[in-house]
Parts: structure tokens; C-alpha cells; sequence
């Protein structure tokens, strides 16, 4: 894949992910009433940045759909404890940041899911395969062009 082609990529997937995250807090604004509470907005602001960031690193480690691969165990147990500390904390409350109710945490969690592991997910697999010939879709980076040992060999 050509580096413009990465980064075209990488441009259009940051303004999709902006567009949805805006779409999340004016859903929040309108249907939660977080216009009249400011610690409450910003306690949705950082649930959004961290449910949408925690899910983005599922879909972006895999160049195919983020189920093809299992994460390794690692990779999972830092986005689990990353979801259920920052969401423990958001239930607490912290001076800035007002405790939300469990159901405004659970349809943002569930949104985020949606966003990233389906939509922007789908997204990337097309560009993918739309900025990559087929031939090398889905295969390691190393093999793609052939054994470099061999690469000049008759």
C-alpha cells in the first residue's frame, strides 16, 4: 500500500470517527440533558474519547475484519482494565466529573461498540481492499513481493 494511500486512509477514518463522536454528544446533549450539567458533559466527553479509543485498537490491529483475529491476551486485559477503570471512575465521580447513571454509560458503551467494530470497521476493510490489490489482502506484510532473500534470485 502506497504511504498516500495510508494516509488518505487515516484521514477519512479520523473525520468519520469526529463526525460519530459529535453525533454521541448531541444525542447526549439533547436526550440526557448534559446542556444544564457541565461535569456531566464532560463526564460523557471522557467516556466517549475512552470507549471510542478502547474499541479503535480492536479494529485497527487487524488489516481484515477485528474478528478474524483473536487480540492477544495482553492487548485484551489493557483494553479491559482501560474500559472498567475509566468507566468505574466515571460511576464514582471525581471533582470535574460527575458520577452518570449506568444506562447513559451503557448506550454510550454500546454505541462506540457499534461505531467502531461494525461501521468504521467495514469502512476500513473496503479501503483496504480498495487501495491494495487482492493478491496481497490478508497476508503478512513479509510476504508480500516473495522471500526478500530470494527477491533477486533467478
Amino acid at each position: 500500500m502506497k504511504s498516500s494511500h495510508i494516509y488518505w486512509y487515516s484521514y477519512f477514518g479520523l473525520g468519520q470517527m469526529v463526525a460519530e463522536a459529535l453525533l454521541a454528544l448531541w444525542f447526549g446533549w439533547s436526550r440526557f440533558d448534559l446542556a444544564v450539567n457541565d461535569n456531566a458533559l464532560c463526564t460523557f466527553s471522557f467516556l466517549t474519547l475512552l470507549y471510542f479509543a478502547a474499541f479503535s485498537i480492536v479494529s485497527a490491529r487487524e488489516r481484515r475484519w477485528f474478528w478474524a483475529t483473536r487480540p492477544s491476551a495482553p492487548v485484551m486485559a489493557a483494553v479491559v482494565a482501560e474500559v472498567v477503570i475509566g468507566t468505574a471512575l466515571t460511576f464514582a465521580g471525581l471533582p470535574g466529573l460527575a458520577a452518570l447513571p449506568w444506562p447513559q454509560a451503557l448506550a454510550l458503551f454500546a454505541y462506540a461498540m457499534v461505531a467502531c467494530l461494525f461501521i468504521n470497521d467495514a469502512v476500513k476493510v473496503a479501503m483496504i481492499r480498495w487501495h491494495v490489490s487482492s493478491d496481497t489482502v490478508g497476508r503478512a506484510p513479509w510476504h508480500v513481493g516473495g522471500d526478500p532473500v530470494r527477491r533477486g534470485a533467478p
